[in-house]
């Protein structure tokens, strides 16, 4: 297409069209309509509205092809521009805004972003929309334990997706969120078998990028049985093919820790420290300062100097099973010491964020 002599009117159209290859996950066919519209954009000047169109969808064509380096400034460019008036840009804008805390892990900013954008998306007649929407918000359930709403979300978009041909991988999407779940909710024959399911689908499309994300969230799965060896396997294959994979390295530098192979361990978090702090991603900026405290020697004074700071954030964005996890770790520790005022402390606070978790699960 000669995208010179485009008008505003056209060039919607043409994000739109873009948008539509973006949400298929058609990354060639997005990446190609990308170029036309960044060919147009440079060589003419845009609306306000056209601007913050423009790049919106440029975040979201970020998130399809380059998830992993969403950091903290990469939403910069559209808060330059007020918010629109218009539906369907503001819908998009909330969407997008609780994808973008979705990636940094701020789950309440997120919470209120797609409740932002359910509002509006009783204006959209596009059920291909509303699949999109019902799978990220399965995504943000996931991040924050509402295992229940989440696999009902999941289950929503898939539904839709199934109606519709040329969204396999979508429907791949549904079963690697589904499988992640079952992993919460501890089904692990379930989880591996969505996996697999996913697998297959994106090996038929060949689709070797998005089959290195599955391969992340099986070397999750075996690492929640502690099967370390096998669990190290698959992460390796996706932080080798993806370096700045820093939920890979995190899970890597874990398990070598569960094996007692220190120095390989502590390698893991220096450079998974390191991507998160480029990154601004505060919620694994503590994972890795405590793994590091772990694996490092250190006294417990010094670990819990670390882990408490690490559960005051976690405790400020709801991340109740952290709070628990890393409460109970540091009983565990001073009951063995014998340092019993300090662990009926920390069992207490892990018994308060069980509750939370309890809570959250009733009201799903």
């Amino acid at each position: 297409m000669n995208t010179k002599f485009l008008t505003q009117e056209a060039l919607a159209k043409l994000l739109d069209e873009w948008y539509r290859e973006i949400k298929k996950q058609n990354v060639d066919m997005a990446t190609k309509l990308r170029e036309e519209v960044v060919g147009y954009v440079k060589n003419n000047k845009l609306s306000e509205t056209s601007q913050f169109h423009y790049h919106l969808i440029s975040f979201r064509h970020q998130v399809l092809t380059d998830g992993i380096h969403i950091g903290q400034d990469s939403f910069d460019k559209i808060n330059e521009f007020p918010v629109p008036s218009d539906n369907v840009l503001s819908y998009y804008y909330h969407l997008f805004k609780a994808i973008y805390c979705t990636f940094l892990l701020n789950i309440k900013e997120a919470h209120y972003h797609f409740d932002e954008a359910s509002y509006l998306l009783e204006s959209i007649s596009d059920e291909l929309e509303k699949a999109e929407f019902y799978y990220r918000t399965a995504v943000l359930y996931h991040h924050n334990n509402q295992s229940m709403l989440a696999i009902k979300n999941t289950l929503k978009a898939k539904e839709i997706y199934e109606q519709y041909p040329g969204n396999e991988l979508n429907i791949a999407s549904c079963e690697n969120a589904f499988a992640s779940t079952c992993v919460l909710l501890q089904q692990f024959e379930q989880a591996e078998e969505s996996y697999n399911t996913a697998i297959n689908i994106l090996q038929k499309a060949n689709k070797s990028d998005l089959v290195l994300r599955i391969r992340n969230n099986l070397g999750w799965l075996y690492a929640s049985q502690n099967l370390s060896e096998l669990a190290i396997r698959h992460l390796s294959e996706v932080s080798e093919s993806i370096p700045h994979h820093f939920k890979a390295i995190f899970l890597q530098a874990r398990e070598y820790y569960k094996l007692n192979e220190l120095t390989t361990a502590e390698t893991f978090i220096e450079k998974g420290s390191s991507i998160c702090q480029q990154l601004g991603n505060e919620e694994y900026k503590w994972h890795f300062a405590i793994l590091k405290a772990l694996t490092s020697g250190a006294s417990i004074e010094e670990t819990e100097e670390v882990v408490s700071l690490g559960i005051t954030y976690f405790e400020k964005e709801s991340l109740w099973e952290y709070v628990n996890e890393y409460s109970e770790m540091l009983a565990v520790k001073y009951y063995s010491v014998e340092n019993h005022l300090k662990a009926s402390h920390y069992f207490f606070k892990a018994h308060e964020a069980k509750k939370e978790l309890d809570k959250k699960g009733a009201l799903q």
